[in-house]
């Protein structure tokens, strides 16, 4: 995988214009003659980019262009997008986005470059039609953090958009990447669960935390748009505060840090950490892991990846309600 560029990889769905306004950021991009930039029109009823406007900026970008046959849903976009670059760094651009800030790929690059041992870049965005901002860094120095600091801070304080955070791809593929078993979600949970909030969450990025560290840059780089459509047939989960989407993909995640001995075991209390901080049992964030991890607190969320696998979204969250309970209970 070529590490001097970064690939942008666009899911897109059924809406030519905001579409066609992203692509127009990404020609302003200082480095835009680097960008490799791939565009899957996830089977949208009239092909997208078929104007005289979408010909040009072709035209002076590098961009592959494929068209789905069928719905691949979000998961199955991601998957198919991995699979098709070429850069071992890559960005998923939401195609309801757009950048504002034009050096944001070539600071990007420069920091990559320069410091090896990192593995995302986590920038600010903005609101479309909004003056609010992901996460308020704005008296902050940009920071360079190892992947257990950021685990302590990210889903509490950091939220942004999938076009703000570069990630080095070939490190999550380690884990096995978008789509496999060893990962997160198959395709068909993708499409039960609707991948969409799960994937908002980002929880790949406590994978990729593992070996590598994640710098913070406090710039706010593009504009989250929010437009009627989205990039997939599928439809959106409602943006409840802890669904069953979230609670499976965090415990799997959790089972791969696990096994992957001390560093993974502290990633993984950061999580549980935050998951209590979510269902509002605040106060038990620091004493929850008094005794052992992997005896005792791993045991509950082993016994919900169980409950999931046996029932799927039959009373999940009052399952892992349950579970907690019990734990608090047995040794809080």
């Amino acid at each position: 995988m070529n590490s001097l560029s970064i690939s942008v990889l666009i899911p897109a769905y059924n809406n030519n214009e905001t579409l066609l306004r992203l692509l127009k950021s990404l020609k302003k991009q200082s480095i835009s003659e680097k960008l490799e930039i791939i565009v899957s029109d996830d089977c949208s009823p009239l092909p997208l980019g078929l104007s005289k406007e979408f010909y040009n900026i072709r035209k002076s970008l590098k961009i592959t262009w494929y068209r789905q046959e069928k719905n691949l849903g979000i998961l199955g976009n991601l998957i198919f997008l991995s699979k098709k670059a070429k850069n071992k760094h890559v960005v998923f651009a939401q195609h309801d986005d757009y950048y504002f800030d034009n050096l944001f790929f070539e600071r990007s690059l420069n920091i990559l470059l320069n410091h090896p041992n990192i593995g995302i870049i986590f920038a600010n965005s903005t609101f479309e039609h909004s003056n609010n901002i992901y996460f308020d860094y704005s008296s902050a120095a940009p920071r360079h953090l190892s992947g257990i600091e950021f685990s302590k801070i990210f889903q509490r304080k950091i939220i942004t958009s999938w076009s703000c955070v570069v990630f080095d791809l070939s490190e999550l593929s380690k884990f096995g990447g978008f789509g496999s078993k060893s990962y997160c979600l198959s395709i068909n949970e993708s499409h039960k669960f609707n991948a969409y909030n799960q994937e908002e969450g980002m929880a790949f990025i406590y994978l990729i935390a593992l070996n590598k560290d994640i710098y913070i840059d406090v710039e706010s780089v593009c504009v989250r748009g929010l437009p009627l459509t989205r990039y997939s047939l599928v439809s959106n989960t409602s943006s409840h505060f802890l669904n069953d989407c979230a609670l499976f993909i965090y415990t799997k995640v959790m089972t791969i840090l696990i096994k992957r001995g001390a560093k993974g075991s502290l990633i993984a209390r950061n999580i549980f950490n935050t998951l209590l901080l979510r269902i509002g049992l605040r106060h038990y964030n620091v004493n929850i892991f008094k005794f052992s991890l992997e005896n005792n607190v791993f045991l509950g969320f082993l016994l919900l990846f169980v409950a999931y696998r046996l029932f799927f979204l039959k009373n999940t969250f009052k399952k892992f309600i349950y579970i907690i309970l019990r734990r608090l209970r047995l040794y809080g």
